[in-house]
């Protein structure tokens, strides 16, 4: 037992040059991990499990109807027993409060019956509106964007510290469904600031590690989605179908069984790793 400790000694003292951390935090790192440890076996949960080379950000792409969502679920049931998984929605990112302020403001407004705020028409028509309620829905996009690369920055630092991220509607240059929903108004200051600080915001998001691209035909989109506007479906659904994507990126024919799609999906998660 002796010969061992000195040993153990000065094999520490031979390797403290190449530490990453000093000697009392390494102690005070030990020590909070063996209370965690007994805590969680105390509790009867299993030890959280991280990749040591770092996690990934696994960004989930396609057109209402494509089964995101589905295949979300699947891969994090199949992969949280391995790894520690987390899912995150960017396509509805947790909402600051200067966002909900201004969500509350535009509800208020619609109630009231403004004028402005009964317009149903998107900010980036031809026939957008204009005045206090039309900057209100310009601010919202711009909330919402800071709101989704918030999000992605959170997503980053988790698979960062091993953690596999899975992104359900991941904003991408190459589709407009989450771009900026503006129109430029030359004469106008406050809505051209407003679109300027939406465009960095969506700039600014970290691309993800793994794009997995769900594509389905239109009527297969439709069919899945008989509640929502087949107009919109179909429109969504053609954009995926027409983008142009780069190397590195999985396409997946998602209108097959749901588990020959989660397979292959699960499968370039694996060779991601």
């Amino acid at each position: 037992m002796a010969a061992r400790l000195n040993v153990w000694r000065r094999l520490r003292r031979r390797l403290a040059p190449f530490a990453r951390r000093g000697r009392p935090n390494d102690i005070w790192l030990q020590f909070e991990r063996r209370i965690a440890g007994r805590s969680r076996r105390l509790v009867g949960r299993a030890p959280v499990k991280r990749l040591a080379a770092g996690g990934r950000v696994i960004a989930l792409v396609g057109s209402d109807g494509a089964g995101k969502s589905t295949v979300a679920n699947g891969l994090s049931d199949l992969l949280s027993p391995a790894v520690s998984t987390i899912r995150v929605h960017l396509g509805k990112p947790p909402r600051s409060l200067s966002w909900r302020v201004v969500r509350s403001w535009l509800h208020l407004a619609r109630r009231l019956g403004l004028r402005s705020a009964t317009v149903q028409k998107p900010i980036g028509s031809a026939h957008a509106p204009s005045g206090p309620q039309s900057h209100s829905r310009l601010l919202i996009g711009a909330l919402t964007a800071r709101d989704r690369r918030r999000a992605a920055e959170r997503a980053r630092r988790l698979a960062s510290r091993g953690a596999i991220v899975i992104c359900d509607r991941y904003p991408l240059p190459e589709l407009a469904v989450d771009g900026p929903r503006g129109v430029n108004r030359p004469g106008d200051r406050l809505a051209r600031s407003l679109l300027e600080l939406e465009t960095r915001a969506q700039d600014r998001i970290p691309p993800p590690d793994l794009v997995v691209v769900l594509q389905v035909p239109p009527e297969v989109a439709r069919e899945r989605r008989p509640d929502a506007d087949p107009d919109v479906i179909e429109a969504r659904a053609r954009e995926i179908l027409d983008a142009r994507w780069g190397a590195g990126v999985r396409v997946v024919d998602a209108s097959g069984p749901r588990d020959q799609v989660l397979r292959e999906v699960a499968l370039a998660v694996w060779e991601s790793l």
